[in-house]
């Protein structure tokens, strides 16, 4: 069971959202593999493995590679992807 709380986590004097409001904001469309980490629970180490062996962060979460205009790719997580393999709902 995953069980998300809080609204912002405060670190340093910097705030990071929380897990569930990373989750449930309508308007976060992709992740990065360290946010998708986090929500997972899992080593930013394991994913970045799992990322670059299988493409995949677990089964049916697909990171996203984009190219910038520098020649450095940037991966992402999508998201919906990762709500739908943890049967959490889509914000409304």
């Amino acid at each position: 069971m995953i069980v998300l709380s809080g609204a912002m986590n405060t670190t340093k004097g910097h705030e990071k959202p929380s897990l569930r409001a990373i989750l449930t904001d309508p308007n976060r469309i992709t992740i990065t593999i360290t946010e998708a980490a986090d929500v997972l629970g899992i080593a930013r180490t394991t994913a970045f493995h799992a990322a670059a062996t299988t493409g995949q962060i677990i089964a049916g979460v697909p990171v996203i590679r984009i190219s910038t205009r520098s020649n450095r790719e940037r991966r992402v997580v999508s998201t919906a992807h990762l709500r739908a393999a943890l049967g959490i709902a889509e914000p409304s």
